[in-house]
């Protein structure tokens, strides 16, 4: 609890200090702006992120590997032997991605495949969740 007590300066000298002010001594437990409610509101922590469950951690890792595939199948232009004409009006694949990159993934040198990992690497968002990122880091005949 606080005291406070109103002192008198022993001195007469021209101070800046008034003739009179009041000092408060105590251990923190009152006075002004110190209420548990204050401190509780301006302080309050962020809530904690629920963890993925792994259904959901393996549902997105497979719809970001999709995406990925295709992605894949962009850059190395698969669309352009393609038997879907779908694929070559659309210029990109519209079909099934994932036999696509087995069918064509052989062709391309491995340093192609590796520059095309490095650019989806760099193209990745920072705040990108871990099965995306996951997802993201194979090469392309690794899916």
């Amino acid at each position: 609890m606080y005291t406070c007590v109103e002192q008198e300066t022993q001195t007469q000298s021209k101070s800046p200090i008034p003739e009179s002010f009041t000092s408060c001594q105590g251990d923190g437990a009152g006075g002004v702006g110190s209420s548990r409610e204050d401190k509780d509101t301006a302080m309050r922590k962020k809530p904690k992120k629920q963890k993925l469950t792994q259904e959901d951690y393996v549902a997105r890792f497979n719809a970001e590997k999709a995406v990925m595939q295709r992605k894949y199948c962009d850059i190395f232009k698969f669309w352009r032997s393609c038997p879907l004409k779908s694929c070559r009006r659309a210029q990109a694949c519209t079909g099934d991605q994932n036999a696509c990159l087995k069918e064509g993934e052989q062709s391309i040198p491995r340093e192609l495949q590796w520059q095309a990992r490095q650019q989806i690497l760099a193209a990745t968002p920072a705040n990108v969740g871990a099965p995306e990122r996951l997802a993201r880091e194979f090469l392309p005949g690794s899916f």
